[in-house]
């Protein structure tokens, strides 16, 4: 005799409670605010009918079966019959949901051209002559018209001719400004509304930057889609090999003074990427950066010492540090901030003929300046 109910048969299709599969937590995580009334769906693969009490003659029917919770994930959960119903498909099987949803977008459209085609039936004005003007033209430099020349090439024509008054750079007024409006520098600014239109170098063309290679190589724009080099070896293409060498001397003067270990160039490039890697975390003190207690349950502890340096050797480095070249003591005639300067000096000397030498710019390039203030996200000082 067959089994009338599908959710005793082998294979049969069942429907569940997510919240009775998983953990309420994972629904939550999951389903949101459904996470009380989503339903799986499984599919039946035993059933199981064990006596509840002898006297009375009742029996409990335990259904285990598989559910599926998409993106391939499945579950296999045994639960009460009760728990579990028959899976019952939409009435409207004819049509799926990705299809009644392309079908009420069509209706839509159509219902939104048709109101378009009855707006432009009933619009009937004449638009009004425009006459462009652009606003940082003289009066005087304007292409004169006859007030009585006809536009209209139609007669009854709903819509005018758009008049332009060509811009010529040559009728401009060259207004240069007498006195300079800023020093930067000791450079001299002027307002010429005339020759910031002019091309000084002529028309640029589209170049693609790149970059050389110790063995001549050019990397540039879509030509490591392999990921044959790493990070850090892009990093160190760019950086100066002859700074890595005196960064490394220059602070070993400094630890051996204070009786500190010396320091290699791997370990150089070790600090630097934990120098990189303190702009993810916000703190307020290195020492948290260090920490293994989390800030909250919502983000875990930074625990810096998961990569191999501590918290004390980073100091020493951090401390005694030198990125350039720096007289001991200020000479005489100089400036304190050229004197203060030459603790960078060397190192944007270094940096800018490497680049110059091994970096081939695009033709797009903003001029900034060498070096400014960082603003992270939280700060290491």
């Amino acid at each position: 005799m067959p089994v009338r109910d599908p959710r005793l048969r082998i294979g049969g299709k069942v429907t569940a409670k997510a919240c009775h599969v998983v953990h309420l937590s994972e629904c939550a995580r999951r389903y949101g605010i459904n996470k009380h009334s989503k339903r799986l769906v499984g599919t039946v693969l035993d059933v199981t009918t064990t006596p509840v009490s002898i006297t009375t003659g009742r029996t409990s029917t335990l259904i285990t079966a598989v559910y599926d919770f998409g993106e391939s994930l499945f579950k296999e959960k045994t639960l009460n019959i009760r728990s579990v119903k028959a899976f019952v498909l939409p009435e409207d099987e004819g049509m799926s949901l990705i299809e009644e949803i392309a079908a009420e977008t069509l209706q839509t459209a159509e219902a939104d051209m048709e109101a378009g085609n009855l707006m432009e039936e009933s619009v009937e004005a004449p638009v009004a002559e425009m006459v462009e003007t652009p606003a940082d033209i003289e009066p005087n430099t304007l292409v004169d018209t006859e007030p009585n020349t006809p536009v209209d090439t139609e007669p009854n024509s709903p819509v005018a001719e758009i008049v332009e008054t060509p811009v010529d750079t040559n009728t401009l007024v060259d207004t240069e400004s007498k006195n300079p409006v800023a020093t930067v520098h000791q450079t001299e600014w002027y307002v010429n509304e005339r020759k910031t239109r002019l091309d000084v170098n002529g028309h640029v063309y589209v170049r693609h930057f790149h970059i050389r290679t110790s063995v001549g190589d050019l990397i540039g724009q879509d030509s490591d889609n392999g990921v044959r080099f790493s990070r850090l070896e892009y990093f160190l293409l760019m950086f100066p090999p002859t700074q890595l060498t005196t960064m490394c001397w220059l602070t070993n003067t400094m630890l051996a003074q204070q009786n500190k270990h010396t320091i290699t160039a791997g370990e150089l490039l070790w600090f630097f990427g934990i120098l990189i890697l303190t702009t993810k975390f916000e703190s307020s003190s290195r020492a948290q950066l260090w920490s293994t207690t989390a800030p909250s349950k919502y983000i875990p502890a930074p625990s810096f010492g998961h990569t191999g340096m501590s918290r004390q050797r980073f100091d020493n480095i951090w401390k005694h540090i030198c990125w350039s070249e720096q007289c001991p003591v200020q000479p005489e005639g100089m400036s304190t901030h050229v004197h203060q300067w030459q603790l960078v000096d060397n190192f944007v000397t270094r940096f800018n003929e490497h680049c110059s030498e091994n970096f081939v710019p695009s033709h797009l390039i903003c001029v900034d300046e060498s070096i400014s203030r960082w603003y992270g996200q939280g700060g290491i000082g």
